[in-house]
């Protein structure tokens, strides 16, 4: 099954009104499955409507509205529009949440905007809508879910209702990830299904505890060298529960821990056994291999203290500045 534009189908979904349409995208949909998307359309967007593009770090429409205010809360978010989500990878779970992200380049990093304006009025989950997704792609916004699953059990906003969704989903995923180490990649397509489910009930738990400094901490690197949200969320996804592990081992991150251990098959102390299963869907680099300089590791510390206080409120424990440094160092 392939996503094709509508545009490119000769679907006059184009901002002027008019389309796109491509002989070879044509010709190629004659002998392959495919559905049809205009995001723009899918929203509810007029059509002909003011185009939008790229100024420097900004995006503006022609009539001049600069929806980067939006994400800095400059503006107010006003909901016109029916809002159907179908989500095309199985990781982010905004089709449950009110929350979207957005690289900020003047910022170099990432920011969220979560505002219930934006949370969706249907939402429609397709799994045969993964299959086109590359195992790099599948393999990183699959770590994403468990990251959200993971930080939201550990939430001082988490109750029991939150922690079984959470529970829910890190069953499933780590089960999936266990088939794909043991079978190889193509294992996932078995499984499609189970881990969109997995992804909606993470979503479905973060939504209503957010998550903590995995997604804080990760947000520069993402912003600042364009690394996929997965792939840096996984770079400090261990390392930030081993520092809420020692700092207060005995409160909900004991039951996690003793989840985990029980879905890898350990006895104690899941991480490192976690962090070998999840090396074998993508590798975990060091920081510097994405570009980050030595000089950056106190930029990095000072952006995630200066924008990312919304993240960092929904920690299992607080973190000090020397503590989010000190991560930084052991990455880098």
């Amino acid at each position: 099954m392939y996503i094709v534009s509508g545009c490119l189908l000769g679907h006059n979904c184009k901002y002027n009104g008019g389309n796109n349409r491509n002989d070879g995208v044509m010709e190629f949909c004659k002998n392959h499955r495919y559905v049809a998307v205009c995001p723009e359309r899918a929203a509810n967007l007029p059509c002909p409507r003011p185009p939008a593009e790229k100024v420097g770090n900004r995006i503006l429409s022609k009539t001049g509205e600069d929806v980067t205010e939006a994400f800095e809360r400059k503006i107010p978010i006003v909901k016109e529009k029916q809002l159907v989500i179908l989500p095309t990878t199985c990781g982010t779970g905004s089709e449950v949440t009110n929350i979207s992200i957005a690289e900020i380049t003047s910022k170099h990093t990432k920011m969220g905007l979560a505002d219930d304006a934006i949370v969706a009025d249907d939402a429609v989950l397709v799994p045969e809508l993964l299959k086109g997704l590359p195992f790099k792609f599948y393999a990183c916004s699959a770590i994403d879910a468990l990251v959200h699953a993971t930080e939201s059990y550990v939430s001082p906003k988490s109750n029991p209702y939150t922690r079984l969704y959470c529970r829910a989903a890190i069953e499933i995923i780590i089960d999936v990830f266990q088939g794909i180490a043991a079978n190889g990649p193509e294992y996932r397509f078995e499984r499609l299904g189970d881990m969109l489910m997995a992804s909606n009930y993470a979503g479905i738990a973060f939504g209503n505890t957010g998550v903590g400094a995995v997604h804080a901490l990760s947000y520069p690197l993402g912003g600042s060298y364009h690394v996929p949200h997965g792939e840096s969320n996984y770079q400090f996804f261990t390392e930030v529960f081993k520092l809420y592990n020692a700092k207060n081992p005995s409160g909900d991150i004991a039951r996690l821990n003793d989840l985990l251990c029980v879905q890898l098959g350990v006895n104690e102390n899941p991480y490192p056994v976690l962090d070998e299963l999840l090396g074998k869907l993508i590798p975990k680099n060091k920081l510097r291999v994405y570009g980050m300089k030595p000089e950056e590791i106190q930029g990095f510390t000072s952006s995630v203290l200066q924008t990312q206080q919304r993240l960092l409120a929904n920690n299992y424990v607080s973190l000090s500045e020397e503590e989010i440094r000190e991560i930084y160092k052991v990455l880098y």
